[in-house]
């Protein structure tokens, strides 16, 4: 924002939202569009990117980095084989299909812009590694590894790069 970018927030925590774009806006926030969204829910992303498009009329830059540690998140911390299996879902719905669905939201747009673009999704060194409990994690994000090479593939024609980022 500082920048001169204009930025689309997006969270399923309300007031987490309101105090992200406190901190980043300072003076700028009228080029801050916050939007509540559930990434688990790809008519959210749509939502999102639709948002985009009509506030800045392009999207430039993508970084789907929702996510969290499903044991934790979903207060289950039992053995991979008694986890309920919303636990399961959680994590791969909010680890990997959330990243999947806003890149599949926002891609049309950066194809039909014409200007490439880059999508960045955030990995984690439990790609490599796994542990008892949260398997899905793990999971989640090595098959963002192998996801992100594919949307590289798809984007290379029209100049949008995609990478992972693995913190760690």
């Amino acid at each position: 924002v500082r920048t001169g970018a204009a930025v689309v927030m997006c969270d399923i925590n309300e007031d987490a939202l309101k105090q992200a774009v406190k901190e980043v806006g300072s003076d700028d926030c009228d080029r801050i569009y916050p939007l509540v969204v559930d990434v688990r829910n790809y008519a959210d992303a749509e939502k999102a990117a639709a948002l985009a498009l009509e506030k800045t009329g392009r999207i430039d830059i993508v970084i789907p980095f929702a996510g969290g540690y499903e044991p934790r998140m979903c207060q289950s911390m039992v053995p991979f084989f008694e986890q309920p299996v919303e636990v399961l879902d959680w994590g791969i719905d909010v680890n990997l299909k959330g990243a999947i669905y806003f890149a599949r939201a926002c891609m049309p747009a950066m194809v039909n812009g014409r200007n490439g673009g880059v999508i960045c999704c955030i990995g984690s060194t439990s790609g490599f590694e796994c542990d008892a409990k949260g398997a899905m994690y793990g999971t989640a994000k090595s098959g963002l590894f192998t996801f992100v090479k594919g949307l590289a593939l798809a984007g290379a024609p029209y100049g949008i790069r995609a990478f992972c980022v693995t913190p760690g």
